[in-house]
C-alpha cells in the first residue's frame, strides 16, 4: 500500500491523517516518532496523534496499552491503525496538560495527596500486569478535568 504525504508545519503527514485532522502544532518529533496536536475536522475535538515507524524494534507501546488500558489511570488510544510502515495512535487531548506544566506549588496539600494516591494505584496495577514504566516523570502524568490523572508514554 502506498502512502501519499502532505507537508504541514514542516512535518510530513500521511494524507489519510491530514484529510481527517487539522494539524495544530508539533509536540515532539524524532526520526522514529512524531507527536502532533490535531483537531478533528468533523467533531472539532482536539486529539493527540502519535506516528511511530514500525521498523523501530523497541516500540511495544500498542501491545502494552492493549494489555493495561482497561485501568482508568492509563491513557489508552481512542483509535489506532497501521499505515504502510507506520503505526498511528490517536489519543484524547487533556487541556489541563501535565504535572510539569501545572503549578504544583499552587496545588493544595489535599489535592497533592489525591494525585499521589492515584500514582500509587497506577503503579500497583502495572506491577500486577508485570509492566514497568521506564519514564515516570511529571511530563508523563496528565491532569484530567475530574481531578483524575493519567499516565502516558509507555514507549520503551
Amino acid at each position: 500500500m502506498s502512502v501519499e504525504w502532505k507537508d504541514r508545519l514542516n512535518i510530513r503527514i500521511p494524507i489519510q491523517i491530514s484529510d481527517r485532522y487539522d494539524i495544530i502544532k508539533i509536540l515532539s518529533s524524532s526520526s522514529n516518532k512524531k507527536v502532533v496536536l490535531v483537531k478533528d475536522k468533523t467533531t472539532l475535538m482536539s486529539a493527540i496523534i502519535k506516528i511511530i515507524k514500525k521498523d523501530r524494534l523497541q516500540n511495544k507501546e500498542l501491545y502494552i496499552l492493549n494489555k493495561i488500558s482497561e485501568f482508568k489511570g492509563i491513557m489508552a488510544p481512542v483509535d489506532s491503525f497501521d499505515l504502510y510502515n507506520m503505526e498511528i495512535l490517536i489519543f484524547p487531548y487533556y487541556e489541563k496538560g501535565d504535572l510539569f506544566d501545572s503549578s504544583l506549588r499552587n496545588m493544595s496539600e489535599d489535592y497533592l495527596r489525591i494525585i499521589t494516591k492515584q500514582i500509587i494505584d497506577i503503579l500497583e496495577h502495572l506491577k500486577y500486569k508485570h509492566i514497568i514504566h521506564l519514564d515516570i516523570k511529571p511530563d508523563n502524568i496528565l491532569l484530567g478535568n475530574d481531578e483524575k490523572i493519567v499516565l502516558i508514554d509507555f514507549d520503551l
